[in-house]
């Protein structure tokens, strides 16, 4: 059985001139998005915060990342009308060419499941299709690969509110990532070097998660 990844400990950076992460962007998938915990390093300067555990050993095969994610943590805030918010990407390597799925997941509290602007139920998501290569590494010194990827968001496969979908337009992003002997693959924005999400690799296959966050409306 697949096991949960444990998420989401501390803030910290391994790559070269990394700084703490930005806050996500309010309306698309993670363009300098929240911060997640950076890979156990092995310099000093690098070590993790007290009390954060190692790094997951990857399964067998790649979970699905959406499951058990945090949910019921953003009843209150400005508005009140607010939603538990992550970011997922699964991509899959042949050659140099990259094809994948970013998903924004929102978990929508009550207050927000009555506005009548809402009406996308307790659970909602903005899919964006994801086509790309592969590069070397930009920013980040550890890592060992690089994504660069446009993405055009999917109105048939998202269900969120249509307005709000329709918002989304075509957009570009680069990754540098780090994979693990151990399976773990860790994401970060190839301009800064500032962490997105932890996940995991397997062949040709990639797959990360950001940290939870709540997004108020």
């Amino acid at each position: 059985m697949a096991l949960p990844l444990p998420l989401l400990i501390g803030l910290l950076t391994a790559c070269s001139g990394a700084s703490p992460a930005d806050a996500p962007a309010p309306a698309a998938p993670p363009v300098e998005a929240g911060a997640t915990p950076a890979p156990p390093a092995s310099a000093a300067t690098d070590a993790p915060a007290a009390g954060a555990p190692a790094a997951p050993t990857a399964p067998a095969t790649l979970p699905d990342l959406s499951q058990g994610l945090e949910q019921g943590s953003c009843g209150n805030g400005p508005g009140n009308e607010g939603a538990d918010s992550h970011f997922l990407g699964t991509f899959t390597i042949d050659g140099n060419q990259v094809r994948g799925v970013e998903r924004w997941l929102l978990s929508a509290n009550s207050k927000l499941q009555a506005s009548p602007r809402w009406g996308a139920g307790e659970a909602c998501e903005v899919r964006w299709l994801v086509v790309g290569t592969t590069t070397a590494p930009l920013h980040c010194g550890d890592c060992d690969l690089g994504l660069q990827l446009q993405a055009n968001v999917d109105m048939t496969g998202s269900t969120c509110p249509e307005d709000m979908v329709k918002r989304e337009k075509t957009m570009t992003m680069a990754y540098d990532i780090r994979r693990d002997a151990d399976g773990v693959a860790w994401f970060y924005f190839s301009s800064s070097g500032k962490p997105l999400g932890q996940g995991y690799h397997q062949g040709n296959q990639l797959t990360y998660v950001t940290q939870h966050q709540c997004k108020w409306f």
